[in-house]
């Protein structure tokens, strides 16, 4: 029964050591090497990403306000309204709008 006792002992305190070996090895030359070589890479490659998506974005809206002014502009300024509204003003001098008043 002693044996046993001792057999089982020795395997689980064996086991643990085991385990406490490759934990520490993992941490010390594993872990090291993947965040040196493989981690870091990948976050600055991740900046670089989320740079370049926030300026397509910033350009984006600016060629947007830009092609939007100029639209706005061409359709409010060449109307038939704006265009008789023009030509309206144009043929009043202004002599006759003091008369007017």
């Amino acid at each position: 029964m002693g044996a046993l006792v001792s057999f089982l002992g020795g395997s689980i305190i064996s086991v643990i050591r085991e385990i406490c070996i490759q934990v520490k090895n993992f941490y010390v030359y594993i872990l090291p090497y993947t965040l040196n070589y493989i981690g870091i890479p990948l976050f600055v490659l991740g900046l670089l990403m989320a740079v370049g998506f926030i300026g397509s974005n910033i350009l984006m809206f600016i060629l947007f306000m830009i092609l939007g002014y100029y639209f706005i502009k061409g359709t409010l300024f060449s109307s038939p309204y704006a265009k008789s509204y023009k030509m309206q003003v144009s043929n009043v001098s202004n002599n006759d709008y003091a008369k007017t008043l």
